[in-house]
């Protein structure tokens, strides 16, 4: 029934039945907490869709309470340095995001960062996920001085991953050129450009 009612749910959702669908996840939701507990991490995945049905509508107070839950839930079960935790901080952020909050999305993110680090290392494609988040944060946040540095990163990570030559490059380091031009460090910004047109160059002749 809880697998049923899963599918039933997201089924409804990709029909954008959307009061349908948060009714089967709202469903699926009772019977896993009493079957399992309320504390069960099995309960996050009806919280986190019912999270997103509610962002979606706009009712952000609503979603802050099921992510919430959600990222409690994962810390108690799985430690604030797991995928589960970091994966559960960057929904938290997104929310405060898309309400243009800024300064309350940063700390999830950063924290997100770090237990991406201890969880999967520094260099892992996880992590860069996190990196990334974090520069488009200081992107749209508008602030360079922040975001230069973490674009710097973000390329590092893909240099040992991709190679030095990789078309995967250009976007952040464009990201970075642009912050640097924003803080008025022109020069340190042109090799970058440069760089990117070199990229694509060697990438058209393949």
């Amino acid at each position: 029934m809880i697998v049923a009612l899963g599918k039933l749910a997201n089924a409804r959702g990709m029909r954008q039945n959307y009061d349908g669908a948060e009714a089967a996840f709202h469903q699926q939701l009772t019977i896993i907490e009493k079957t399992f507990g309320p504390g069960y991490p099995r309960v996050t995945e009806p919280l986190f869709y019912l999270g997103s049905i509610a962002a979606g509508r706009g009712n952000f107070a609503a979603a802050e309470s099921y992510f919430s839950r959600v990222l409690d839930i994962n810390i108690k079960s799985f430690g604030e340095n797991s995928t589960r935790t970091s994966e559960s901080l960057r929904a938290m952020a997104g929310l405060y995001e898309a309400q243009r909050q800024f300064d309350k999305a940063e700390p999830y993110l950063l924290r997100a960062l770090k237990g991406s680090e201890v969880a999967v290392g520094a260099d892992d494609n996880m992590t860069l996920v996190a990196v990334w988040g974090v520069c488009d944060l200081y992107d749209r946040w508008g602030k360079p001085e922040k975001s230069q540095p973490c674009w710097h990163r973000a390329t590092g990570i893909m240099e040992k991953t991709e190679g030095m030559n990789s078309p995967a490059l250009k976007d952040s380091l464009m990201s970075e050129a642009n912050a640097l031009r924003k803080l008025g460090r022109n020069g340190e910004a042109q090799p970058l450009e440069e760089r990117v047109v070199n990229i694509q160059k060697a990438a058209a002749k393949q």
